[in-house]
């Protein structure tokens, strides 16, 4: 139930940066949708040591995945993810569904080309 999982999230988010641990260890619960929530949770405290770890899940076989990776990558300022996220844009699943793939990456990586912008001034 997406109302449960979502309780569920805002509750670890309430404990902050006390939560970092456990949800970056979460993120090597490779066979559950764990990691899913876990790296929404990592982006929202601002836990910029997930980053890397985050990072690996733009190669999930999961298009979802892929996107809320790049999404929490943006919500935490990680420009050194630009690449990367880019290379996905050009090797998207090609169904019905590709252009919304697209688009939803493509945010992300314009909000951390805004923020490399903004850093370079």
């Amino acid at each position: 139930n997406g109302y449960v999982s979502k309780a569920a999230s805002n509750v670890l988010i309430a404990f902050g940066k006390e939560i970092e641990p456990m949800m970056s260890w979460v993120l090597e619960d490779t066979e559950s949708g764990a990691p899913f929530y876990a790296m929404q949770i990592l982006a929202r405290i601002g836990a910029t040591h997930a980053i890397e770890k985050i990072q690996t899940f733009l190669k999930d076989k999961n298009i979802n995945t892929q996107m809320t990776a790049a999404d929490c990558l943006a919500q935490l300022k990680a420009v050194s993810a630009i690449p990367q996220i880019e290379s996905d844009l050009a090797n998207l699943p090609n169904d019905k569904n590709k252009e919304f793939y697209a688009k939803s990456i493509q945010n992300s990586i314009d909000a951390l080309k805004f923020i490399q912008k903004q850093n370079d001034k």
